[in-house]
């Protein structure tokens, strides 16, 4: 809490010595050298260049530490895996029980690409060959890693109790910890800006391994989660340990406002989106697989007034949507 606080004096202090803008929107998301949080910071750069809203990020340990505060109205904005946002918005999953009425989709963004990855060393190829190694477990302030690793195994019919459980506290940790050989397996999604720290301070570099995309395997891990798919990965500069084509689980990014954000605020943020993928692919490759016009997807969560404006102004919204 004392630390949220910090965080808070800490951007309200640069609001106030920045000049004035139109509107500001405070950005939840993840700690620094986590994907989320480049994905946050391009976002924030890109939205308030457009100059009608001006977005601040505040890192935070994970989606179940910020968006129980964007359904309270303390955070604006945040962004967040299909996982997440569904699992919070129903009370499923990991908010089992605790449904966050209040927070809005404001549109999909690139897809999240999970997968598992081991030292450069080790003779893991695939998932299945990842059973009895030690795990990362627990992760209290991001309980969706625990649920997009529980879909992954069951692909190949694994479970957490086919392993060796190492409790963590969240993916800064894990990283930690797989530096320090305490772990065998990582859980960075591709992408992630931490990964090519790790690759290069791990004696051997890291490597993803492939998950199997069967029909039984896909209906084991949509029996898990409903809204993931299964995509292959190609070696590519923005890919740090696929050195050769492998197939990864993947489930897409959402933008997320509080029910009371103005409509303004979400429409602005929302046309800079739309507008603004070759300024977004420039500051942040993740999102070149970004694609505007898919933005207003049909989804579980219903939408922000703000966003279905500039949707049905563009004549991407459909009424079934919500």
């Amino acid at each position: 809490m004392i630390r949220h606080r910090v965080a808070a004096l800490a951007a309200a202090y640069a609001l106030a010595a920045a000049p004035a803008a139109a509107t500001d929107v405070f950005l939840a998301t993840s700690p620094a050298g986590t994907l989320f949080n480049s994905i946050a910071t391009a976002t924030a750069k890109v939205v308030s260049d457009a100059g009608q809203v001006r977005v601040v990020v505040n890192p935070y340990g994970g989606g179940t530490q910020w968006l129980p505060l964007l359904d309270r109205g303390e955070v604006s904005m945040g962004l967040a895996s299909a996982i997440d946002t569904d699992d919070a918005g129903r009370g499923i999953g990991s908010y089992e029980g605790k449904p966050h009425p209040n927070i809005r989709v404001g549109g999909a963004l690139a897809p999240l690409l999970f997968a598992m990855f081991v030292r450069g060393d080790s003779p893991a190829k695939t998932v299945a060959d990842l059973k009895g190694l030690r795990i990362p477990t627990e992760f209290p302030t991001a309980l969706v890693v625990v649920r997009a690793m529980s879909a992954y195994l069951a692909s190949s019919g694994l479970g957490f109790a086919d392993f060796k459980p190492v409790p963590t506290s969240g993916l800064a940790q894990n990283v930690n910890d797989f530096k320090a050989g305490r772990v065998d397996i990582g859980t960075l999604p591709i992408g992630a800006g931490g990964l090519a720290e790790i690759n290069t301070t791990v004696r051997g570099g890291i490597r993803y391994v492939t998950m199997d995309d069967a029909p039984a395997a896909q209906a084991r891990m949509r029996a898990v989660i409903p809204h993931v798919y299964t995509t292959v990965i190609r070696p590519g500069p923005a890919f740090v340990g696929i050195p050769e084509p492998i197939t990864a689980m993947a489930y897409d990014t959402y933008m997320l406002f509080g029910k009371d954000v103005p409509e303004t605020a979400v429409y602005a943020v929302v046309k800079a989106m739309h507008e603004g993928k070759d300024a977004l692919a420039a500051t942040f490759p993740w999102f070149r697989a970004f694609d505007p016009a898919a933005m207003a997807k049909a989804f579980s969560i219903a939408y922000h007034p703000g966003a279905v404006k500039y949707y049905t102004e563009k004549g991407m919204w459909l009424p079934r949507r919500n």
